[in-house]
């Protein structure tokens, strides 16, 4: 799965191929596959591998909101530097607090029986958002006691 979607389409990744390569931003070139056939192969170029750092220091505040985002740009953390990552874990931390707060909020003083089956929902997202936290601080952790120089995995 990539950010929500399961399998990425011939559709879907070639115009964001053709449109990389014309920003420079990936290079492609030809090798020869298993079964000897050649087939078309893409790296990113300096230019790309600079506009993805700069994609992932951006985190808005949309994106924090997003679980597969997180998860994605927790997987490129080696790719940035120690304030950028504290940051991204700041902001997304702050999203689940804010979360956790509406869920506790709701009022389940007068639910119907025939409603009653929010109660566990309820509180198992809050469990969930609750242990994402508990990540987060591992993550923040390990984050502040890695050399600035060290891959961050």
């Amino acid at each position: 799965m990539f950010c929500g979607v399961n399998r990425l389409q011939n559709n879907t990744i070639y115009p964001f191929l053709k449109r990389y390569l014309q920003h420079g931003w990936i290079t492609e070139w030809e090798e020869m596959g298993e079964r000897g056939k050649p087939r078309s192969v893409c790296g990113l170029t300096s230019t790309g591998w600079e506009g993805l750092v700069d994609k992932l220091k951006e985190f808005p505040e949309s994106d924090a909101s997003s679980g597969d985002v997180f998860r994605l740009c927790v997987g490129l953390f080696r790719l940035l530097r120690r304030p950028d990552r504290e940051r991204i874990l700041t902001a997304r931390d702050g999203y689940l607090q804010y979360r956790i707060q509406q869920f506790r909020e709701l009022d389940f003083e007068e639910i119907p029986p025939s409603l009653q089956w929010r109660i566990p929902t309820t509180r198992f997202f809050v469990e969930q958002l609750e242990l994402e936290r508990k990540w987060i601080s591992q993550l923040r952790f390990q984050n502040q006691n890695t050399p600035e120089s060290c891959i961050f995995g």
